[in-house]
């Protein structure tokens, strides 16, 4: 079971800071410049990273498990995000995207369905980034990076100050 449901976390008092301005998704998708395409945004929410990504001429996608989020997206991505659940790959070809970059996905799965995530990620990609909010939020599953890092073997990166 989900840790954040989309009745409790994207209708809920957490997530009325979102989305956040387009300058801040700006500087989180340039380190990613030069990361092969397709790039897959798991956990895109309304699609900032996406439209950065994008504007940084990249062949981007993204994906998120909230259909309340995909509704609300940014209209300047609209054909690029997509409700989707990275737990279920039964729609995926293997090895399809360049790179995987979830977006603070882990802290709302158990940390059972947070290997599965990296796995299936892994499936589809090459290259796999991981990024979390170190301070996190209540009733999340937050580890540091270095823990993240350490139990799915993929790099991961702080977004505090991002």
């Amino acid at each position: 079971m989900r840790l954040a449901s989309a009745a409790d976390f994207f209708n809920g008092p957490i997530y009325t800071r979102y989305p956040l301005p387009d300058e801040v998704y700006d500087r989180r998708a340039k380190p990613f410049y030069f990361y092969h395409d397709p790039i897959l945004v798991v956990g895109c929410g309304f699609g900032g990273l996406v439209r950065a990504l994008r504007d940084l001429g990249k062949q981007v996608w993204g994906i998120d498990a909230s259909q309340w989020a995909i509704d609300n997206r940014d209209s300047r991505v609209e054909n690029r995000v997509f409700n989707f659940d990275i737990l279920d790959l039964s729609n995926w070809t293997m090895g399809e995207m360049g790179t995987v970059i979830t977006e603070d996905l882990l802290p709302h799965l158990n940390n059972d369905e947070a290997m599965l995530a990296a796995r299936n990620c892994q499936a589809l990609a090459p290259i796999v980034i991981h990024m979390v909010t170190e301070q996190g939020q209540a009733d999340l599953n937050y580890h540091s990076c270095a823990e993240w890092m350490r139990m799915t073997n993929q790099p991961t990166i702080s977004l505090e100050g991002m």
